[in-house]
C-alpha cells in the first residue's frame, strides 16, 4: 500500500500559515474520516481512483462511475456519476426503481481553469451561479429563496484529494466538484429573503505535524436553535 501512494509534489511555493509552520506541498490521500458515529473508509485503485467510500463501491467505466453498495446481491448500480476528461462530476443520477432508468438529479458546470461556475439540482428545481475571487469560490445566484454568505479562513488548503475546502466532501463519494478553493471555510451562511430566518456552518481546524488537516470541527446554528457540533477526525495513507 505504501507504494501506491507514493508522494506527488506540487511545484507551488509553499507558504507561512498562521505560526503553523510551512503549508505543505505534496498530496495526500485520505484513509479514514471519523465523525465518532460514523466511519467512513476509504480505498484506492493504483491509479488512485477511489474504489470504496464507505458502505459504497465506486466501478469505473470509461468517464462513468457506477455506484453499488457493499452486498454482493446488488447487480444494478443505484447511482451514477459522469465525469470530464478532467476527472470532475457533471451529472449525478439515480437509478428509479418504478421506471427502471437512471434519473439525472444534479448537473455541474466548470470554466476553462477547471472552476465550479453552476450548479443544477434537477429534483429541486434549484440553480445555483458561482463567481471566484482570490481562489474561492462563491454563490453569487440562486433560484431560491436564499442569500448564501461565505467567508473563508486564512488557512491555506492543503493538497488532499477529498476536497475540505467548502464542507461539501461527502457529495458525490470523494470525487471532486473542479477545482478546491485556496483557503478553508470558516463560515457557510444561509438567510431567507422571505422571513427571519438564518442557519449555517461555523468550521474550526486543526492540523498534524506535517501541515495536514487532522480535525475538522462543524458547528451547525440557527435562529432559535440550540448549536449542533461534529468533529471530523482524518487519517491519511
Amino acid at each position: 500500500m505504501t507504494a501506491m501512494f507514493a508522494v506527488i509534489s506540487f511545484s507551488a511555493c509553499s507558504d507561512d500559515d498562521e505560526g503553523k509552520g510551512k503549508v505543505p506541498t505534496e498530496m495526500r490521500y485520505v484513509k479514514t474520516i471519523d465523525s465518532g458515529k460514523n466511519i467512513i473508509n476509504i480505498e484506492y485503485d493504483e491509479q488512485h481512483r477511489i474504489t470504496k467510500f464507505g458502505n459504497s463501491v465506486l466501478v469505473y467505466n470509461g468517464n462513468t462511475v457506477q455506484i453499488m453498495g457493499l452486498s454482493s446481491s446488488q447487480t444494478i448500480p443505484y447511482e451514477r456519476i459522469q465525469l470530464n476528461n478532467e476527472g470532475n462530476v457533471i451529472a449525478s443520477e439515480s437509478y428509479d426503481e418504478y421506471s427502471k432508468t437512471y434519473k439525472t438529479h444534479a448537473t455541474y458546470e466548470y470554466d476553462s481553469a477547471g472552476r465550479l461556475i453552476a450548479g443544477n439540482y434537477i429534483l429541486d428545481n434549484i440553480n445555483y451561479s458561482y463567481r471566484w475571487e482570490n481562489g474561492n469560490c462563491y454563490i453569487v445566484g440562486s433560484t431560491d429563496p436564499y442569500t448564501y454568505t461565505i467567508k473563508y479562513t486564512t488557512h491555506k488548503t492543503p493538497p488532499c484529494n477529498v476536497d475540505f475546502s467548502t464542507g461539501k466532501w461527502f457529495l458525490t463519494y470523494g470525487l471532486p466538484i473542479g477545482k478546491q478553493c485556496s483557503n478553508l471555510v470558516e463560515i457557510d451562511e444561509t438567510s431567507s429573503k422571505e422571513r427571519d430566518y438564518v442557519e449555517g456552518y461555523r468550521y474550526t481546524y486543526e492540523f498534524d505535524k506535517d501541515g495536514y488537516i487532522s480535525k475538522i470541527v462543524e458547528t451547525w446554528y440557527a435562529n432559535g436553535e440550540k448549536d449542533e457540533k461534529t468533529v471530523y477526525e482524518i487519517t491519511y495513507y
